[in-house]
C-alpha cells in the first residue's frame, strides 16, 4: 500500500515539475508559482523550496524567495538567496551567502554575481578579478568577459587586460567562434581612446 502511495506521489511530483518548467519557459509565471506552491505542500523538501524561489524570482519577488529559503542552506539555495539579496540591494548579505563556505554556489554564475556585487560598491579591481574567474570557469558566459574587459581597462593597462583575457580564452580550449569574436573585438576596440591609461585606486574611483 505504501509503495503504491509513494509511486503515485512520485509521479505527481514529476508531473508538477514538468508543468512548472513548461510554464516558466512560456513566461506563464503566475501559473508556475501556483503549481510550485502545490509542489511544496506535497513534497516539503529543499528542492521544492528552490523551485518555488526560482518562480518568485521570475516574478520579480526576491523577498518572497528569501522567505521560502530561510532554512535552506544547500548549494543551490545559497545561490538563490544571494541573487535575491542582490536584487534587493542587500549586498553584504548577498556576498555572505556566496562566500560563507569553501565553494562558491552557482560556480561561474556565483563568481559573476560576486563581480556584480563588488562593481556596485565601487571595488572595481576585485570586480574585474571575479568576472575573469567566472569566464575561466565557463567560457560561454560572454557577459563576464565583457565586464572584465570594461572594468579591467580602468584599473590596469589595456595590454595586461588583453593578455589576461587571451590566457583565459586559451586555458580551457575556448570554441573557435569565441576566439574569432575576441580577435574581432581586439581589432575594432580602441582601448586608448575609450579608456585612457590612468592609475586609480578603488578608493578614488
Amino acid at each position: 500500500m505504501n509503495n503504491e502511495i509513494n509511486k503515485t506521489n512520485g509521479k505527481l511530483i514529476s508531473q508538477l515539475k514538468l508543468a512548472i518548467s513548461d510554464n516558466l519557459q512560456h513566461f506563464q509565471i503566475k501559473s508556475a508559482i501556483f503549481l510550485a506552491e502545490r509542489l511544496r505542500v506535497i513534497n516539503d523538501s529543499e528542492d521544492s523550496e528552490c523551485i518555488l524561489a526560482e518562480c518568485y524570482l521570475f516574478d520579480n519577488s526576491p523577498a518572497k524567495a528569501i522567505a521560502v529559503l530561510k532554512n535552506s542552506n544547500g548549494f543551490r539555495a545559497r545561490y538563490l538567496k544571494a541573487l535575491s539579496s542582490f536584487r534587493m540591494n542587500q549586498l553584504q548579505d548577498a556576498e555572505e551567502f556566496l562566500i560563507s563556505e569553501h565553494n562558491v554556489p552557482g560556480d561561474s554564475h556565483g563568481y559573476f554575481l560576486l563581480g556584480q556585487i563588488n562593481e556596485r560598491i565601487h571595488k572595481r579591481s576585485q570586480a574585474a578579478d571575479f568576472y575573469l574567474q567566472a569566464y575561466k570557469r565557463n567560457n560561454s558566459l560572454i557577459i563576464a568577459l565583457e565586464r572584465f574587459l570594461d572594468l579591467g581597462c580602468v584599473v590596469e593597462s589595456p595590454e595586461l587586460v588583453m593578455k589576461k583575457a587571451q590566457e583565459a580564452l586559451n586555458e580551457k580550449g575556448s570554441s573557435v567562434n569565441t576566439k574569432i569574436e575576441m580577435c574581432s573585438f581586439k581589432e575594432n576596440f580602441n582601448f586608448k581612446d575609450t579608456y585612457p591609461v590612468i592609475e586609480l585606486s578603488d578608493e578614488k574611483i
